[in-house]
């Protein structure tokens, strides 16, 4: 049996580790049994925690129980059986090298998954990093999350035997970003958009069924607009948010939808609940009369209900466009490129 150790902080990979390892549980037979091991930190706890809310009944936040400079592990999961685990302390290399592999997000501004890289790497573990985004990719891997000095260079990098990629638009990224140091790149299946597509298709389904059950047909236009932390300092939401904010009244989505009642704009918050200027947009759109509310739903829920997607650099975008959605940036191209390589996703500044 092999053992892996599964970690992540930030949404983005969490999403991608879960559900590959559900999709692999789900295939497990006799012959090819995994057990999995968790060390969650931040909004990866309640990603795995409803994902495998079937198989285990919680899961153990490390984070609030042990020093931040340690690695950190969660309950143990063998198919449906539950098993829990004690925290991993880096001075106890005994329960590090029952370990077959260790595989790891790659979150933004944050080193929980550095730190398990760095010590799976000293105790001589396979280690691999799924790469959940296009961009900023040696900044993931760097102590500090920092590429500003001299020479643009982020130093020092800590990084995996492996870096896994959902598909090839993030391989082609991988390659250039780390075309010198040459580590062993792997194509590996996007479960989370596998099963992302189903649930929009089957929401989308029962919307349907409801319109025909009330007798009623969508008339008007909705537009999802999926909100993240923009970290950098001084940074001016309302100035952000204008071109944006223009873009919907110009295409008379308010007067089109005043009598629907529920709104024609989904204001979706980013997982991490972080401050993104949610006052400063909602202010925009009331100054406007455009209808608008937050969504508490599934992504795929919204996503179902969506005829236009808006977001900043979100992954969401990309996952938008593969459902065949339009999709729109508000970042602000007219000052740098576009750091996403979609040629699809229409940044606002360059609208006219």
């Amino acid at each position: 049996m092999k053992t892996l150790l599964l970690v992540a902080h930030d949404a983005g990979g969490a999403l991608l580790l879960a559900h590959w390892a559900r999709s692999i549980i789900e295939r497990c037979d006799a012959q090819h049994n995994i057990q999995f091991k968790f060390a969650l930190s931040g909004p990866a706890v309640a990603i795995f925690t409803e994902l495998f809310a079937d198989l285990f009944n919680r899961i153990f936040d490390g984070s609030q129980n042990a020093p931040d400079s340690e690695p950190l592990a969660a309950q143990a999961l063998q198919k449906e059986v539950l098993q829990k685990d004690a925290l991993w302390q880096d001075a106890d290399p005994s329960k590090w090298q029952r370990l077959d592999a260790v595989i790891t997000g790659t979150g933004w501004q944050t080193q929980f998954e550095q730190r398990h890289i760095a010590v799976a790497k000293r105790m001589g573990i396979t280690c691999a990093a799924y790469l959940d985004h296009w961009a900023n990719y040696r900044q993931r891997f760097a102590a500090d999350h920092d590429c500003s000095n001299s020479v643009g260079e982020c130093t020092p990098l800590q990084l995996p035997n492996e870096i896994w990629v959902g598909d090839t638009f993030a391989r082609r990224c991988a390659q250039q970003a780390f075309i010198n140091e040459r580590p062993r790149i792997r194509l590996i299946k996007n479960r989370y958009l596998v099963d992302l597509k189903k649930q929009v298709g089957d929401f989308k389904h029962q919307n349907r069924c409801e319109n025909q059950l009330r007798d009623s047909k969508k008339t008007n236009i909705t537009s999802l607009i999926c909100l993240e932390p923009i970290r950098q300092p001084d940074v001016d939401y309302q100035a952000l948010y204008q071109p944006m904010v223009s873009f919907l009244a110009q295409q008379h989505l308010a007067s089109a939808c005043r009598l629907a009642g529920e709104g024609n704009v989904i204001l979706r918050l980013h997982p991490s609940m972080a401050p993104c200027g949610l006052e400063q947009l909602q202010a925009a759109l009331t100054q406007q009369a455009i209808p608008f509310h937050i969504s508490h739903r599934p992504l795929a829920n919204d996503l179902a209900m969506a005829d236009t997607v808006f977001g900043y650099q979100s992954s969401v975008l990309v996952y938008a466009m593969a459902l065949g959605l339009p999709v729109y940036s508000f970042f602000p191209a007219h000052k740098m490129e576009p750091i996403l390589p979609h040629s699809d996703i229409h940044y606002l500044s360059r609208v006219s």
